[in-house]
C-alpha cells in the first residue's frame, strides 16, 4: 500500500512561498538554482525545485542550507522573512499565528515573552507536553539555562563591533575638522569592559573563546599574542 503523502505545515509552506519569491527577485531561473546546488553538493533537479515551490516536495534541512546558500541568503531568510511577506504574522504552528518578529525571537532563543501568545503553564492532555517554556512545578530549572552559551556568543560579537564602531568615530571626526569629545573613550571603554565580562563568564562556563580580530582589541585582551583562552582577559 502506498504510503500516505504527508501535508506541508505553515512553515513548509513558508519557505516555499520565500523560496520562490527571492529566486523570483534576483531573478534566478530554475536551471540556474539547480546547477548553483549541483555546485554545492547538494543537487536538487529544475523539476524537483519547481515541486517545492508549489509544495508538492518537501524542503529537509539540508535543502533549506543549500538552497539558501545558493540565493545567497541566511536560512533563517526563508523561515521568517520579516518585513518581506507583505504580512505582520505568521503561521508558527496549526493553529498558533503570532508575530513574525516573537517567531524569529523564539526560533533563535532571543527572548521569553511569549505568554502573550501562547499561554501559561497548560499541560498538554494529548501529548503530555507542558506549553512551550513554562516549567513544570516542582523543577528548579530554566530554559534560559539552556541556551546561555547562545546568548554569550551573540553578545561577544556585539561588543566587539561596538569597540569597532566606537573607534571609528574619532577618525570620522578628525578627517571632518570636527573635536574628538571624551565619552567617546569612555563608550569604547564600556564595549572593553562588557566583552571583558563575557569572555570571562564563557570561561567560566568553559566555554571556547572567540578570536578577536585583529589589530587593537586584539593587542588588548592578548598582550602576549595568546590565543585568547589564557587569562589576559
Amino acid at each position: 500500500m502506498a504510503e500516505k503523502r504527508i501535508e506541508p505545515g505553515p512553515l513548509a509552506t513558508q519557505v516555499a512561498r520565500s523560496i520562490q519569491r527571492i529566486r523570483e527577485k534576483q531573478r534566478v531561473t530554475y536551471a540556474e538554482l539547480a546547477e548553483r546546488l549541483a555546485a554545492a553538493g547538494r543537487p536538487i533537479p529544475v523539476l524537483g525545485l519547481s515541486r517545492m515551490e508549489k509544495g508538492d516536495r518537501r524542503v529537509d534541512l539540508d535543502d533549506l542550507v543549500a538552497i539558501a546558500r545558493a540565493l545567497r541568503v541566511p536560512p533563517i531568510w526563508l523561515l521568517f522573512p520579516l518585513g518581506q511577506a507583505g504580512e505582520p504574522d505568521i503561521d508558527l504552528l496549526p493553529g498558533v499565528r503570532i508575530p513574525v518578529d516573537a517567531a524569529l525571537a523564539w526560533f533563535t532563543g532571543d527572548g521569553e515573552e511569549f505568554h502573550d501568545y501562547f499561554g501559561h503553564g497548560g499541560r498538554d492532555p494529548d501529548s503530555g507536553l507542558y506549553e512551550w517554556y513554562e516549567i513544570p512545578e516542582g523543577i528548579d530549572t530554566k530554559w534560559t539555562e539552556d541556551v546561555r552559551p547562545l546568548w554569550l556568543y551573540r553578545q561577544h560579537r556585539r561588543y566587539v563591533l561596538d569597540w569597532f564602531e566606537t573607534f571609528s568615530r574619532p577618525r570620522m571626526a578628525a578627517a571632518e575638522g570636527k573635536p574628538v569629545g571624551e565619552f567617546v573613550f569612555t563608550l569604547a571603554a564600556l564595549a572593553e569592559e562588557n566583552l571583558r565580562t563575557v569572555r570571562n563568564e564563557m570561561r567560566r562556563l568553559g566555554l571556547p573563546l572567540p578570536r578577536l580580530p585583529e589589530g587593537g582589541l586584539r593587542d588588548r585582551f592578548e598582550p602576549k599574542g595568546g590565543d585568547g583562552g589564557g587569562q589576559e582577559d
